[in-house]
């Protein structure tokens, strides 16, 4: 996750689909948009059309999000461990992998030794993470396919609070969403605007391997989730709405092309975005 351009003080105005109730907060992280002058977007809407009404799409997020948390709690049983502790598999130096590299959307194991190759693997995605001006980062984000993200909400070291989670789940998600400008650093210079939970409840276990469980708001929920994502294989852009894949489905394809012209032999492993959407122009009075 990368807190980098995100609307900020004399930038861009809210998209139209935030024009009807947005209410911009100044965050107070670091760098742009999330981070100091930058905005946070907060609508009563529960999505970008307009087409549906308010009571409509808010009965269809949450059951979308129902759905999403079954099919989590599906695959996180079946990738509990079933024998021994195996020892962490990982190389370093670690550097960031793009999309759509396919460790990107491979199933992540959990972790089941605790101990110095685990504290040395998260330490080095700090480093990672803060050369990279990022404020979290999954392991398969460097190519570790294992259930482990590190973030840090203030995107600088010696500021803010450290987090390293290790087989993290979700328990609960709050009915309040909102929307904001994301960014990830596997996507180099895209954005786009994804709605989440402002509030979720946790329960992971930490570098030493003590259960933890805790809630998290705003904007280190997001984080949360977005790194989370990253864990089940999947990726931000497949949470934009049709108007916001449509606007970066030109760069996602450019992604595409240029990795398999490094990697011919992964043609037929990548998921590729499909088609670009088709929008419909609406008509109207204002």
């Amino acid at each position: 996750y990368t807190p980098r351009g995100f609307f900020t003080r004399g930038g861009p105005p809210p998209p139209p689909s935030f024009a009807l109730r947005a209410s911009l907060q100044a965050s107070t992280m670091r760098g742009g948009g999330l981070s100091a002058g930058g905005w946070r977007l907060r609508t009563r809407t529960a999505g970008p059309s307009r087409g549906v009404g308010v009571h409509g799409r808010r009965k269809m997020s949450k059951l979308m999000r129902e759905f999403d948390d079954l099919k989590r709690e599906k695959d996180l049983k079946k990738q509990q461990p079933t024998g021994p502790s195996q020892p962490l598999a990982w190389e370093s130096p670690l550097s960031i992998i793009k999309y759509p590299d396919p460790r990107l959307r491979t199933v992540n194991a959990p972790i089941t030794e605790f101990g110095e190759s685990l504290e040395r693997l998260a330490e080095e995605m700090f480093q990672v993470m803060y050369d990279d001006d990022g404020c979290g980062l999954a392991a398969p984000q460097v190519g570790v396919n294992y259930r482990l993200m590190v973030f840090n909400p203030e995107g600088a070291r010696g500021k803010g609070k450290e987090m390293v989670l290790a087989n993290p789940e979700i328990i609960s998600s709050g009915s309040e969403e909102d929307w904001f400008r994301e960014g990830c650093l596997s996507f180099p210079d895209i954005r786009g605007d994804v709605q989440r939970p402002t509030k979720v409840k946790i329960k992971a276990q930490d570098v030493n391997g003590n259960p933890v469980e805790f809630q998290l708001d705003d904007f280190t929920a997001r984080v949360f989730q977005h790194e989370f994502d990253h864990l089940q294989g999947t990726l931000f852009h497949d949470r934009m709405p049709d108007t916001e894949l449509a606007a970066i489905h030109e760069k996602l394809v450019k992604l595409e092309d240029d990795f398999v012209k490094i990697n011919p032999d992964t043609a037929d492993k990548i998921k590729r975005v499909g088609p670009k959407p088709e929008i419909k122009k609406k008509f109207g009075f204002f």
